[in-house]
């Protein structure tokens, strides 16, 4: 049978089933998967030591009497004979106690002499030893098995809550991949929009949940739950109702990966998933807890609902503020930025969209450059970005206006709108001025504010998104197909293209 029915039949707390097991009064036989067969005699056994503990014999006497030593008629003389001293002792205090009170005496005038002399008159004598050789000096007993009242009420033990075990270690899974994911984001800004093949992911699985169960030992050491343990009001304790020790921890722990998730290898996990919550149904302790003795309770928490729903709002908090914040431009000025600033930005908008068919700016912000100087500011002239030269116009530090030309090709081939590279310069341009928080920036609304425009491409428009205008001039001539986005060379006459697309940032100076 399994230790739940034998604690139907028996009436004794697995604490004291594990207990007189462990002192060697039973021995359950071992199944091929592990685990303990009880038999009959083992249950009578059990009754048996119910009884005589409940007569109040010692585990050592209870020992020698099973084993032979010890005649259970000697066993029980000896027992009468300490019962009987014990109860003229006690019927010798309650006549003390009651002339004391009747004696009316305040504590400041008890003298203690007087009433210590009383208790030492006439007590009965014990029995008299009529068989001397079943005298014997008994050892110091072993530490007896923890009471329900030193530990907690088994009604509720945990293995009769499989998904409140399940759920738990999900929490705790999931607080650690935030603690992760917190460390990773404070280290690489772009941590959240790293694309990860399908094996990284399942191997950063892996690896979460074996620093989750790293973690798990020094939980149970120190505080005595996990997080989510605590949430839940799940317990375990050592057979004798201890915390458990940092190296049985880490066994555990290991056994748990081991044996409980299956090393986190796809479908098997699932398996062993399933086969951890058939012992929990069956009554049985997990195989990481079953050859320990390890002691489960469950303690009622009146709102572990609404703490759990909490722990997951929070992942999900953390989760959306992280991948938001990644979106955000790297620097977000109110005064402006500077040229390497937005070249930075720049390059940062190319990793967190995984654009990598466009070169990286330098920190300067040029690709190749050439300078020239003008009133009113610097001027930075770029030819050679992916076809389209840029130029910079960069006031009092602060760079005020990006501006792209597009020019036809000489040999008057087709013409394409890059849309994409004007998004960019104005992802990159957009963390200057006011009004860039975490809640107030929507890239999306940077993405699309050309659609929302309606702008045609090859024609003369201009229009205005937060702190920018974007102005466009078009010169064209000799194509067709101005209302898409490609442009054919018409047969028979010259092409000639010029686009000039100026995105300028309206600061203070500007009105």
């Amino acid at each position: 049978m399994t230790i739940k029915e034998l604690e139907e039949r028996t009436g004794m707390p697995r604490a004291n089933i594990r207990y007189y097991e462990e002192q060697k009064l039973i021995s359950p036989q071992r199944l091929p998967n592990g685990y303990r067969d009880y038999s009959e005699e083992d249950a009578n056994t059990l009754e048996k030591i119910k009884l005589l503990r409940q007569l109040h014999l010692d585990i050592d006497t209870i020992r020698m009497v099973q084993q032979g030593t010890l005649t259970l008629e000697q066993a029980l003389f000896n027992q009468l004979t300490r019962l009987e001293g014990d109860k003229n002792a006690i019927d010798r205090a309650l006549e003390v106690c009651r002339k004391l009170e009747r004696s009316g005496v305040e504590y400041g005038a008890l003298e203690p002499k007087v009433w210590l002399e009383e208790l030492k008159k006439p007590l009965l004598p014990p029995l008299p030893a009529e068989k001397p050789s079943t005298l014997f000096k008994r050892p110091e007993p072993p530490r007896e098995p923890p009471t329900e009242a030193q530990l907690w009420t088994w009604r509720n033990p945990a293995h009769d809550h499989p998904w409140m075990r399940f759920f738990a270690r999900v929490i705790d899974i999931m607080l650690t991949g935030l603690i992760i994911d917190l460390l990773g984001w404070l280290v690489i800004p772009a941590y959240a929009a790293i694309e990860k093949s399908t094996f990284v992911e399942w191997f950063l699985s892996v690896c979460l949940l074996a620093f989750t169960l790293a973690l798990e030992p020094l939980w149970l050491h120190y505080w005595g739950y996990t997080p989510g343990k605590w949430i839940f009001g799940l317990k375990i304790r050592d057979r004798n109702g201890e915390k458990l020790s940092v190296s049985e921890g880490y066994a555990r722990a290991f056994r748990i990966f081991k044996e409980g998730y299956g090393f986190n290898i796809p479908f098997y996990n699932l398996y062993r998933l399933w086969k951890g919550r058939r012992h929990c149904v069956d009554g049985e302790d997990c195989p990481w807890d079953a050859d320990e003795d390890y002691l489960y309770g469950h303690e009622e928490r009146k709102l572990y609902g609404l703490y759990a729903a909490g722990a997951y709002i929070l992942s999900f908090v953390v989760a959306f503020v992280m991948i938001s914040e990644t979106h955000l431009p790297r620097h977000r000025e109110p005064e402006g930025l500077t040229l390497e600033q937005f070249s930075e930005n720049y390059n940062y908008v190319l990793k967190v969209n995984h654009l990598d068919g466009y070169n990286l700016m330098q920190p300067d912000g040029t690709f190749r450059k050439e300078s020239s100087t003008s009133s009113g500011g610097v001027v930075i002239n770029i030819s050679g970005l992916n076809g389209i030269p840029v130029r910079y116009v960069v006031k009092d530090g602060v760079l005020r206006e990006v501006v792209l030309t597009t020019v036809n090709d000489p040999d008057g081939g087709i013409c394409r709108w890059s849309l994409n590279r004007e998004q960019l310069y104005l992802l990159a341009f957009s963390g200057a001025g006011e009004d860039k928080g975490l809640f107030s920036y929507r890239r999306d609304g940077w993405v699309k504010a050309w659609e929302k425009a309606g702008i045609t491409p090859w024609e003369d428009t201009s229009f205005e998104y937060r702190d920018f205008k974007v102005t466009i001039d078009c010169d064209v001539s000799g194509y067709t197909g101005k209302g898409s986005d490609y442009l054919f060379p018409e047969e028979g006459k010259e092409q000639s293209l010029t686009r000039t697309v100026t995105i300028s940032w309206m600061g203070e100076d500007d009105g």
